[in-house]
């Protein structure tokens, strides 16, 4: 039997907002044999952690980027890197660090696994994940 397809969360909505035949095709792709990927956003996520839990400065992290080596891919970490840094002064509080989440789908014929980077203290409220499950590291 073949191993139950995980979806991660972007890929998960791009599911949902495509038409019919599409959907059938996309849920097919994941039954098949991968090779693995390429992450383009994963140097921005790293980044972002390392920043968020105060292992990088924001300069330092931006400093970082040059180490990429695909243009697109470094000038797209620094957009986000300058985007998360004006949101995070934007919304102080404290970031906690998070486990990811697994869901199956009602009839088990996949999973959406949902990784958010880390959980943000709002108001003085304890951090919750937009599932109301706070999650221990």
């Amino acid at each position: 039997m073949a191993q139950i397809p995980k979806f991660g969360f972007s890929a998960f909505l791009r599911l949902l907002n495509a038409n019919p035949k599409p959907q059938r095709r996309l849920v097919r792709d994941r039954y098949r044999p991968s090779k693995g990927g390429y992450d383009y956003h994963k140097s921005l996520k790293s980044r972002v952690q390392q920043v968020a839990f105060g292992e990088l400065s924001f300069q330092q992290a931006l400093n970082s980027t040059s180490q990429i080596t695909k243009l697109s891919e470094r000038e797209s970490a620094r957009r986000g890197l300058k985007r998360f840094f004006e949101w995070k002064q934007q919304n102080p509080g404290t970031l906690e660090a998070t486990q990811r989440l697994l869901f199956p789908s009602p009839k088990g014929l996949y999973k959406v696994e949902f990784t958010p980077n880390f959980l943000l203290e709002m108001d003085g409220r304890q951090p919750q994940s937009i599932f109301g499950i706070r999650s221990t590291v």
